[in-house]
Order: C-alpha cells, then sequence, then structure tokens
C-alpha cells in the first residue's frame, strides 16, 4: 500500500509539473525574429512585369479601418503587371509575437469581398 501511493504520489507530482510547464511555455510571447521591413522582401519583377506598391486601401478613412482592425505591426500590397493585361497582387501582413491571438489572425481573408 505505501509503494503504491508514492509510485501515485510521484506520478501526480510530475503530471502536474508537465503541464505547468507547458501552461507556462504557452505563455510566453517569443522575441521578433523578423526586424526589417515587408516591402524589402517583394521579389524584383521579372522580365517583362512591373511592380507598383499600392496602400492597403484605397481612402484614408478605410486605411485606418482596416489598420485599426488587423492591428498588424507592418503591411504591404503590391501589383506585379505585364504588357498582356495579367495581374499578380501580393498582400503580406506581419505581427510581431504577442501583439494579435493567432485565432483573429487565422481569421482574416482578405481574398472575400463583401458587397
Amino acid at each position: 500500500m505505501k509503494k503504491s501511493a508514492l509510485i501515485f504520489g510521484l506520478a501526480a507530482t510530475l503530471l502536474f509539473s508537465a503541464v505547468g510547464l507547458f501552461i507556462y511555455g504557452d505563455t510566453q510571447v517569443p522575441a521578433p525574429e523578423f526586424t526589417g521591413k515587408l516591402k524589402d522582401l517583394l521579389p524584383p519583377s521579372p522580365s517583362g512585369w512591373t511592380m507598383k506598391e499600392k496602400p492597403i486601401a484605397d481612402t484614408p478613412e478605410i486605411q485606418q479601418a482596416v489598420g485599426e482592425l488587423l492591428n498588424f505591426s507592418d503591411g504591404v500590397f503590391a501589383d506585379y503587371t505585364n504588357a498582356a493585361g495579367d495581374r499578380l497582387s501580393v498582400y503580406i501582413a506581419y505581427w510581431v509575437p504577442g501583439k494579435m491571438l493567432y485565432p483573429l489572425i487565422d481569421n482574416h481573408t482578405p481574398d472575400i469581398r463583401l458587397r
């Protein structure tokens, strides 16, 4: 009886320690690994294409609303176009660790347009 109580106590202590370390580690905000500007990450235009950086939104009011809603640390929007009229738009947003909750960032889908 005494041996089984000791084993149970050790197992419970180990379990509580593991859960505590998991919770503690999950609440620690990592240091930012990216310190540059997102626009510096954009690739140069391929041959026959041009790149134009654009504002995140068309009007100052919408830009402010987007900034307040997304609360990103840095963002960039660029269009790559060619003479045939093909277009590739690139939209990148970055949040320093701990600035926004992951589910809120994950729920953002900029390709959905509301009418």
